[in-house]
């Protein structure tokens, strides 16, 4: 399997032109410093209106996100938007087109569905093909009434007046609501009033949720999705139903990716999320068991520490110095990765170096990368872009190949930092300058 594609890499947003799928490993070893590849777009939003009240002075995009003009000028933005939507306007088009020839359903995959995936999924459909595409409707076609029963298992444990210390579950319930205010605090969706923040909790024994987490029907949503996957991904042993391939519970960064996909499903099905919400959180709880259980690597999010994170990143680091980063076009990085490495093992082996100027361990350094899905990364349209492939076409190694570009796009910006420190810095907060 191929973790460069040039389809992916140099995609020309406004080509509408046929090309044949390659399967075979790309060269860049004649890849020359100056050559010039597509830069991803740094704003990517259309004006659409919605129902919640907008604060004063405040613009934001149709998620509901609120934009930034702290790089890029509010004009330079609404110029793109305009480009941009002239774009997805054509794209639907050509879906449009390509649904009526199949009689309003989805095809099967296809080099010509596997180019349009590509290019982007119409908002309007994106929701269902991913539903579709990724095999969430057969796992919840082959466990109707679970999603229920799993929200059930709290109640119950509460019920026996089990607390956070007698279980496993309610400690993990525990650690998802501390995460649910912190989702998306920007986005108009997920926000709540400071009256709502300030709200006493529950006492720990205490038979019924925190009233506060449903006042905003988001964040209810959320939080039930993010309950039943603990209960969900817990062995047996431990009061739960052992859905998933290895134990998670809960950790952090899965309340975004929870998140996101509450956000786009419901905005995509917005009267059914008014009218019946729980068939908008079932719908997402399969979609997201499924991204974790069966499209990311095993043990990504385990209770270990996450150690399949951790190998992970510690395989494409490896991956990306093999023949010193030229078969991925990233000779500057390897040569920094390398270079700081060998700084990191002669301090660490200086006994009069302090402990807190170690390096830390460069196989960490895209982590949030990872665990994320590029959440709160990458702009949210590029975002679901990245997540049209990872669920509709190619998976987990879409994660892979993006990471790789990026490293590629940014090399110049990261090897120029003579402090692993300040790389880190870079890699984990350069997201703020889209």
């Amino acid at each position: 399997m191929n973790i460069v594609d040039e389809d992916l890499v140099d995609v020309d947003l406004d080509d509408d032109s046929d090309y044949e799928d390659a399967n075979q490993i790309d060269n860049y070893e004649n890849i020359n410093d100056n050559d010039c590849f597509f830069e991803i777009p740094l704003v990517e939003h259309s004006n659409i209106p919605f129902e919640v009240k907008d604060e004063d002075n405040i613009d934001y995009d149709k998620y509901g996100f609120k934009k930034s003009y702290k790089y890029i000028p509010k004009v330079r933005q609404e110029e793109y938007e305009n480009y941009y939507q002239r774009i997805l306007e054509r794209r639907e088009q050509k879906w449009n087109v390509l649904l009526e020839e199949c009689n309003g359903e989805f095809p099967p995959m296809s080099s010509k569905l596997k180019r349009y995936i590509r290019k982007g999924i119409p908002g309007y459909i994106r929701s269902l093909c991913w539903f579709y595409y990724s095999g969430a409707k057969t796992e919840m076609e082959n466990n109707p009434g679970l999603y229920e029963k799993l929200l059930n298992y709290e109640r119950n444990e509460r019920n026996k007046g089990l607390t956070k210390k007698d279980s496993t579950g309610l400690d993990c319930v525990y650690a998802v609501e501390k995460d649910l205010f912190r989702t998306f605090p920007d986005n108009k969706y997920f926000a709540v009033s400071e009256s709502i923040l300030t709200m006493n909790d529950n006492e720990e024994n205490s038979t019924l949720p925190n009233k506060k987490f449903y006042i905003n029907p988001y964040i209810g949503s959320l939080r039930n999705i993010l309950v039943a996957f603990v209960y969900y991904s817990l062995p047996k042993s431990e009061n739960g139903y052992e859905g998933t391939c290895y134990t998670i519970g809960y950790c952090q960064s899965l309340n975004y990716i929870a998140g996101l996909l509450l956000l786009i499903f419901a905005q995509s099905n917005e009267k059914m999320f008014k009218n019946n919400p729980t068939s908008i959180e079932e719908m997402c709880f399969w979609m997201f068991a499924t991204l974790i259980d069966k499209i990311l690597p095993k043990e990504m999010y385990g209770v270990n520490d996450m150690e399949g994170a951790v190998i992970e990143q510690e395989l494409l680091w490896n991956l990306i110095i093999d023949e010193n980063g030229r078969k991925f076009g990233v000779r500057k990085v390897a040569k920094w990765k390398k270079d700081m490495e060998k700084k990191n093992n002669i301090m660490n082996g200086m006994d009069d170096v302090p402990e807190t100027h170690n390096l830390t361990k460069l196989g960490i350094l895209t982590f949030k990368w990872m665990t994320t899905c590029f959440v709160g990364i990458l702009p949210i349209e590029t975002v679901l872009r990245i997540w049209d492939c990872v669920f509709a076409e190619e998976g987990y190694i879409t994660i892979l190949r993006v990471t790789l570009t990026l490293l590629r796009i940014y090399e110049n910006d990261i090897s120029k930092n003579d402090d692993e420190l300040e790389g880190w810095d870079f890699i984990n907060i350069y997201g703020d300058l889209f």
